[in-house]
């Protein structure tokens, strides 16, 4: 396969899963708008909003590095790996944390219990960051 092309599968790869996932998600956010009752959705609108922020932080370059390396090491990958699952500790923690400070800020006391829920989402999302990277990395090099 030309590189040309491999470049152009990633590339459509990369826009399906971007696309697909925000379509994805605003088909559920507005099932759930219709569903819910306006007091259950609130809570978990607002804690949605808040998870977008949150995953802004979670990856910090890691995955596009390992991309990027012409030859990758098992120090490389397992630092990555820690040091992503280190990021979403601390924003597990730190969501626990805030979780009924948010809830008194935006005066909705649900809030609190959904946000700790979302907690776990930088966490599980940190584990699979390298992954996803290293299968990246693996398509792209495929003749």
């Amino acid at each position: 396969m030309s590189m040309k092309r491999v470049a152009l599968l990633a590339i459509l790869w990369s826009l399906g899963e971007s696309w697909g996932f925000k379509i994805a998600s605003a088909i559920v956010f507005l099932l759930l708008a219709h569903i819910a009752a306006p007091d259950a959705f609130g809570p978990v609108a607002l804690a949605q909003v808040y998870l977008a922020a949150i995953q802004i932080l979670c990856d910090r370059g890691f995955a596009t590095a390992l991309i990027q390396r012409a030859t990758l090491d098992a120090e490389h990958k397992d630092s990555a790996f820690w040091a992503n699952l280190a990021i979403g500790i601390l924003l597990m923690v730190l969501t626990l944390f805030l979780a009924g400070s948010l809830a008194q800020l935006f005066g909705e006391p649900k809030l609190a219990l959904v946000l700790r829920w979302y907690s776990l989402v930088p966490l599980l999302s940190s584990l699979t960051i390298v992954q996803n990277a290293l299968a990246s990395a693996n398509c792209a090099t495929r003749p």
